[in-house]
């Protein structure tokens, strides 16, 4: 197993008139190649819980283990980092040398590899993202659309090798050519074998990409399931002030007229198909 919270809560400011309990006996795990989303209301813990995944945060009490050692004793928040990278929110906002490559490269730079080797993994990145060496290299990442400023911010994470990614809200602020540029880079990345989870509160991108969704509510892990499975709970997700994506309502609404819609995801282009084979056998009918 990649990662392993076991009955992690966690505390800000123990001891004081202001202290606060974020996490309250969270376990979970996430296994090598994880394509994972990570949903909840506004202040249900979401940031609290990654930033313990890469150490920035250490449990009140419980434990978290990465490939079955215990992060702490047998591994240190260091070493943990350099295994998995933790990408905020508008990452692009922290580019800051005058070329792509080099800014890319800054991460490798400072962990000591010697010129060729980070040459060499600036531009492997930037192939893993989709950006052209030869054309983005050289040029200062301020020419840069926002959706391409993104793809070198994450590529500066992916320099560092990382098995697993985690990304709060990967999307925001992009429009749909951007959006749709990093969820391609994620599906490449995630089909080489890195683990993904992501912060999101679109339903519709969680819908397309992501193949187990863990939802939190008031700092507890109330449901954690495939896609289909979990927006089958349409009320209880409206209950806690989520949505559900465009395609599982379609599906529900279907349903409610009567048709036999057997969608075994609930991603649109799955919808789709299953919607036009129910109108198929219903016309024929």
């Amino acid at each position: 197993m990649l990662i392993e919270m076991a009955k992690v809560t966690f505390e800000y400011l123990p001891g004081t008139p202001l202290a606060h309990t974020a996490l309250t006996d969270i376990s979970l795990t996430i296994a090598e190649g994880d394509f994972v989303a990570l949903v909840g209301p506004t202040g249900s813990g979401k940031s609290t819980l990654i930033q313990h995944l890469n150490g920035l945060l250490t449990p009140t009490s419980g434990s978290l283990s990465f490939r079955g050692r215990r992060v702490g004793s047998d591994v240190s928040p260091l070493e943990l980092r350099r295994e998995i990278g933790l990408i905020f929110q508008f990452p692009e906002s922290q580019l800051f040398e005058h070329t792509v490559a080099d800014d890319i490269g800054f991460g490798p730079r400072r962990q000591g590899l010697a010129g060729p080797e980070v040459a060499s993994r600036v531009e492997n990145a930037l192939i893993q993202v989709g950006l052209d060496y030869a054309h983005y290299a050289q040029r200062s990442p301020f020419s840069l659309s926002g959706g391409e400023q993104r793809l070198v911010a994450i590529a500066g994470v992916l320099a560092m090798r990382p098995r697993f990614l985690v990304l709060d809200e990967p999307t925001s602020g992009l429009d749909a050519c951007g959006k749709e540029a990093v969820f391609d880079c994620l599906d490449r990345l995630n089909n080489e074998g890195v683990a993904i989870l992501m912060v999101t509160h679109s339903m519709d991108e969680v819908a397309e990409s992501a193949r187990r969704i863990i939802v939190l509510n008031e700092g507890k892990i109330v449901l954690d399931d495939k896609p289909e499975r979990i927006f089958a709970r349409a009320s209880f997700l409206r209950e806690i002030g989520l949505d559900i994506p465009k395609a599982a309502e379609l599906v529900l609404r279907l349903r409610e007229k009567g048709f036999d819609i057997e969608a075994d995801s609930v991603s649109m282009r799955s919808v789709v198909a299953s919607v036009a084979a129910a109108v198929k056998e219903r016309c024929a009918n």
